[in-house]
């Protein structure tokens, strides 16, 4: 019966949660990238949909959900995440049995779960410890712990790491080894899933190992969230539902539970009392420190008043700027002007005052200086004022000034004065209007890549490729740009996850290595689920310090471009006839079997009797028929490793490598029996002649042994020609419904097809 967890106990956890989330509240603020087994059921694997699921997936999420946390979960070969984790381009394992030896490597957390192992076998495999190991073949998966328990240990078998523990046990069910070591809930699981019963576990489970969350090694700070996360989990009885969803649970009694519940609470809102106690005293410290600091500070501003009256001039000069006070009046007679007026005028300060020749009017360009004044007469015009115009410098050069003041006003509320400061902002000017043409251009190269297939990406190095900028035409995979650019959408979690490894790692390469530049080509998920094949033109872009801070590219989809390289590909190297290799490719096969590797070699060929009859009584329609009903027989008889082609009109070729003459003779037989029972009722009749020879240990050219079939074959037909020929004028007779007196002489004859291929092409 489900236990219900009392309220006061939740009220408890959730008051631990807000205590230790306090301390810890900036940390779980980054997104955490978490790696796992691709194929590791049912604790963690990639369901039929290709997205993470299992028992470690599930217990994540509800720790992510419980303390804030943003995680992004990317499964692929255990291998390979346990490097990435090793080498710190990940944060987190969901799941890793703690050994002394991994300890050096990573840090582990409290472990989640306790996980046995047992030794498999098949039911008529007589084995029943460790002790009868010795001398077998013994799978386990490559990196995982009993991998590591088996080479450390020293078992007497022979090791054999395989990538998945299905793929253990497929092998071990198909009595290719002997046994394997495996977790025992695991093993069971994988055999009732892959429907396996010819094995089993025997002896007894190994010693349980502990399942903990593991993180790199001396990231404290991830590993203390991922220890009050369980601790949250566990309290609230959300890590129960999450055991009995995948595993069942065998539970304690209410009175235990609430009893422990009941003091840990107790514990846990004492700690609060001493802690917030505690935090109050020391804040009416800092409140006390603060107003002590306070007087000390008006003090000191007291005394320093006074010493910056002396020195203001001194501080007038250093603004950038020159500061000045002037008449409210259309000459803007000044006052005062601060030294830095020469430098932006090229004119003496003493010109500009009350008894000089110039006026800041007088050097504006006329347009602003009919604007200027316009607003200096201006009865609606505010106190405060930012005003921009243009002045002729000494040197003659055009300057941008802006003019920015308030205007003083005399007792009885009259505008009599004007001060502010004039900046020189022409190079601000010039920098504005270079944004300007750099944003108009932008756009312009925006509206041409937005019309064209070719979409522009920027990266930024780090977990995930964040995404900077991605064009609009994004939008013909269904993605919009804000979705990359909000970070609602990883660019990296659309690739792929059979190619996501590998182009992390070609990136990885190539930017440790210091290429500028790079292509490559890998599958990418579209919003709607298809895939597309994407080449992708990579540039490097370096910050100032050197290092890759950004990466440049344009994407592509290539997936027709791809297709159509296959289908050329395909037609290439097969009979467009009969779907069978052509000629080309089988003598390409020659070559690369000439070596000798694969000896014993068989070759066998075949020639279709009286075709050329057949084509000229019925027409060609009939005759392309019989071939490809030829076809279809060899196909059925040979192995799918076996090389089947149609090297001629007439004539069929089978490399059979691996096979000594006993196996080419029986599968040739097959072949003519095969022929045989085809020539049934209403069929055209069909009448193989076949030659076969067999090299061993390389003696000898593929070719002269080609050469001694093909002549084999032709003797063959002239051995059988007087009663072949009789048969198939018979059925030619019913189809055409008149006889037909004689055979064409040119059937038993050679062709320049059949000749060709008697010579060496070396």
């Amino acid at each position: 019966m489900r236990r219900v967890v009392p309220i006061w106990s939740v009220f408890a956890a959730l008051l631990v949660s807000l205590f230790f989330s306090a301390v810890l509240f900036a940390a779980s603020e980054e997104e955490i990238l978490v790696g796992g087994d691709h194929d590791f059921p049912p604790y963690e694997f990639l369901d039929e949909k290709g997205r993470p699921a299992g028992f470690n997936v599930d217990l994540l999420h509800a720790l992510a959900e419980a303390m804030g946390l943003r995680v992004r979960i990317v499964l692929g070969p255990w291998s390979d995440v346990r490097t990435a984790l090793e080498e710190g381009r990940i944060q987190m394992l969901m799941g890793m049995f703690r050994t002394e030896a991994r300890r050096r490597l990573v840090e582990f957390s409290p472990p989640h779960t306790l996980v046995s192992h047992s030794i498999f076998v098949r039911r008529s495999t007589p084995v029943s410890s460790l002790d009868d190991l010795r001398g077998k073949s013994i799978l386990v998966q490559r990196g995982d712990v009993m991998h590591d328990f088996a080479a450390e240990y020293g078992l007497f078998g022979r090791i054999v790491p395989v990538e998945t523990p299905a793929e253990a046990l497929r092998l071990l069910a198909s009595e290719v080894h002997d046994a394997a070591l495996l977790g025992t809930y695991q093993g069971h699981y994988l055999l009732k899933r892959h429907h396996i019963d010819n094995v089993t576990s025997v002896g007894e489970p190994l010693v349980p190992l502990e399942y903990c969350f593991a993180v790199r090694k001396n990231d404290a700070r991830l590993l203390a969230l991922l220890t009050e996360g369980m601790d949250i989990l566990r309290s609230t009885g959300r890590y129960g539902q999450i055991h009995d969803a995948w595993f069942g649970v065998v539970r304690g009694t209410r009175s235990d539970v609430e009893r422990v519940l009941f003091w840990s609470a107790l514990v846990v809102l004492l700690a609060i009392g001493g802690w917030w106690f505690h935090v109050l005293r020391r804040r009416a410290r800092r409140h006390a420190r603060a107003l002590e600091e306070s007087l000390l500070e008006r003090e000191r501003s007291l005394v320093a008043l006074s010493e910056s009256e002396a020195r203001y001039g001194d501080l007038v000069q250093s603004i950038p700027g020159a500061v000045y006070r002037s008449r409210l009046d259309v000459f803007c007679s000044k006052l005062f002007i601060g030294s830095a007026v020469t430098e932006i005028t090229g004119y003496a300060v003493e010109r500009f005052l009350d008894d000089g020749d110039l006026s800041i009017p007088d050097i504006m360009i006329a347009e602003d200086r009919q604007a200027f004044l316009q607003w200096l007469v201006d009865g609606e015009r505010e106190d405060r004022y930012s005003r921009e115009y243009r002045i002729v410098h000494r040197d003659g050069g055009i300057r941008w000034i802006l003019d920015r003041g308030r205007i003083l006003r005399d007792g009885e509320g009259v505008p009599r004065w004007m001060e502010g400061v004039l900046f020189d902002i022409t190079e601000l000017k010039r920098a504005m209007e270079n944004l300007e043409e750099a944003l108009r251009r932008r756009n312009e190269l925006e509206t041409i890549i937005g019309r064209s297939p070719v979409v522009a990406i920027l990266w930024r190095v780090g977990p995930e490729w964040p995404v900077e900028y991605i064009s609009e035409n994004v939008r013909q995979f269904g993605y919009a740009p804000e979705e990359f650019l909000g970070g609602a959408l990883s660019y990296w979690a659309l690739i792929h996850p059979e190619d996501r490894v590998d182009v992390l790692r070609e990136t990885a390469n190539h930017v440790e290595e210091g290429h500028r530049e790079y292509i490559r080509e890998y599958r990418f998920f579209t919003k709607s689920g298809d895939v597309r094949w994407i080449e992708e033109r990579t540039w490097v872009r370096s910050g100032a310090d050197g290092t890759p801070s950004h990466l440049q590219g344009i994407l592509l989809d290539v997936t027709d471009r791809r297709k159509a390289l296959e289908e050329l590909e395909y037609l290439s190297l097969h009979d467009m006839l009969t779907g069978l290799y052509n000629r080309a490719y089988f003598e390409e096969e020659m070559r690369r079997l000439d070596a000798g590797r694969f000896d014993p070699l068989g070759i066998v060929v075949f020639d279709v009797d009286c075709l050329k009859l057949v084509n000229d009584t019925l027409g060609h329609a009939e005759g392309d028929r019989l071939l490809r009903r030829c076809a279809e027989l060899l196909r059925n008889t040979f192995r799918r490793s076996d090389v089947v082609a149609r090297i001629g009109g007439d004539e069929f070729a089978v490399l059979l490598p691996g096979c000594d003459e006993r196996i080419v003779k029986e599968r040739s037989d097959l072949l003519l029996r095969a022929v045989e029972t085809s020539n049934g009722e209403g069929t055209l009749y069909l009448s193989l002649s076949m030659g076969y020879a067999v090299r061993f240990g390389g003696r000898g050219s593929v070719w002269s042994f080609f050469r001694e079939a093909d002549d084999a074959m032709y003797r063959h037909k002239r051995s059988r020609s007087g009663m072949v020929r009789p048969i198939i004028l018979a059925h030619l007779e019913n189809r055409m419904g008149e006889g037909i007196s004689v055979c064409r002489d040119g059937d038993g004859a050679r062709d320049a097809s059949h000749s060709s291929m008697s010579a060496d092409p070396q």
